[in-house]
């Protein structure tokens, strides 16, 4: 089965998005018996265009596996202009995005992973809209501090939620390989999946305004 691993962060090089994406493959890579399982194509979506290239890319998966930030409450805009743009791609079928799977994992600055829910129905209604199926919505609140944290392993400490995501999404990607290896087998959406990064809310916020704090100090203004 072949997934498309999108980072869909507006932000170029390392993001949070792009950190939680790597980490998900290698567990999945790292907890999969046969490795020869899952092909992954890694795509980076971070302009407002999608280029002729990578639109052959995204056509030639079976799972599209979106990770991007959430932006007031709703998809960053870059991301929307690319979603417009598959979609018209698709309608001209210059590529055929019906009865592809898609998972999106959206991260949010917010503690509470519940507010990505708009972010994620807007998914949703644009699976719909292309016939393809929307398999797994994921909001994980905390994601100011994946950068900080990279070093730490997943599963441990404060990542410790992470290996919950990371083995959710792989029993997922799972449905969706039998499915395609039996046509008699369908694999059915779950419900989105909310997650807080493991610390408790008090610390996570005390550790966001001392950032921003030091921050402001290192551009010599006063806090």
């Amino acid at each position: 089965m072949k997934i498309a691993m999108i980072t869909a962060s507006p932000k170029v090089g390392k993001s949070a998005s792009s950190i939680l994406l790597k980490e998900c493959k290698t567990w999945i890579t790292t907890h999969t018996e046969n490795s020869d399982t899952y092909e992954f194509v890694e795509i980076v979506l971070n302009k407002p265009i999608i280029e002729d290239s990578v639109l052959n890319k995204i056509n030639s998966c079976d799972v599209l596996f979106f990770s991007f930030p959430l932006y007031e409450d709703s998809i960053p805009s870059h991301l929307l202009s690319c979603l417009v743009q598959l979609d018209q791609t698709n309608q001209e079928h210059v590529i055929d995005l019906k009865n592809k799977y898609v998972i999106a994992l959206v991260n949010c600055g917010f503690y509470e992973g519940i507010q990505c829910e708009v972010a994620l129905e807007i998914m949703q209604h644009w699976c719909t809209h292309t016939e393809s199926i929307f398999i797994q919505g994921i909001g994980l609140g905390g994601g100011g501090c994946i950068e900080g944290i990279e070093r730490v392993p997943v599963g441990v400490s404060v990542k410790k939620v992470l290996a919950t995501v990371y083995s959710h999404i792989l029993t997922v990607l799972a449905k969706c390989d039998l499915s395609l290896s039996d046509k008699n087998t369908d694999a059915i959406p779950g419900d989105n999946q909310y997650f807080s990064i493991s610390m408790p809310r008090w610390l996570y916020l005390f550790s966001a305004h001392r950032m921003w704090k030091n921050a402001i100090r290192k551009n010599k203004r006063i806090a």
